[in-house]
C-alpha cells in the first residue's frame, strides 16, 4: 500500500454530481500505520472556480478483498474504492459502484503522477 502514497491528479472523471470538487483536482496520500490505510487531502476547484479542499480516509476492510478500500469523507457517504489497475509511478485506474434502496451509481477515474492528460493513464485505464 505504501507504494500509493503521494500525489496523484484527477485527468479523467466519469461525471459525479456529489463531488463537489469539479476541475484541477489532485490528491495527496498519504500511508497511516496507525490506520492501515491513507489519509487524505484532496483540492480542486468548484464550478463556481472556488478553490476547495476535502480530508478523509481511505482504508482496507475485512469486507472487501486486496485492492478493494472504504473511501471515508465527511461530506459524503462511505463508499467502496477499487483500484483496478495501477503501475504506482505513472497512472491508476479507480472504480466505485455503490448501489442504496435500488438505485446504483457507478464511478470512474484516471490517476496520473503528472498533471497531463495526454499521459498513458487514460489509455491504459481505457484499457482495463
Amino acid at each position: 500500500l505504501r507504494l500509493y502514497s503521494g500525489r496523484w491528479y484527477w485527468t479523467h472523471i466519469i461525471e459525479n454530481a456529489y463531488l463537489p470538487i469539479s476541475s484541477c483536482i489532485h490528491s495527496n496520500y498519504e500511508y497511516s500505520n496507525a490506520e492501515h490505510g491513507f489519509r487524505v487531502t484532496t483540492a480542486g476547484f468548484n464550478s463556481a472556480y472556488d478553490y476547495l479542499q476535502m480530508e478523509g480516509k481511505i482504508y482496507p476492510t475485512k469486507e472487501f478483498p486486496a485492492a478493494h478500500m472504504l473511501l471515508d469523507f465527511p461530506t459524503v457517504f462511505a463508499a467502496p474504492y477499487e483500484v483496478i489497475e495501477t503501475d504506482y509511478e505513472n497512472y491508476s485506474c479507480i472504480y466505485s459502484c455503490i448501489e442504496t434502496n435500488g438505485f446504483k451509481s457507478e464511478f470512474g477515474f484516471v490517476f496520473s503522477r503528472s498533471p497531463n492528460t495526454d499521459g498513458p493513464a487514460g489509455d491504459k485505464c481505457a484499457a482495463a
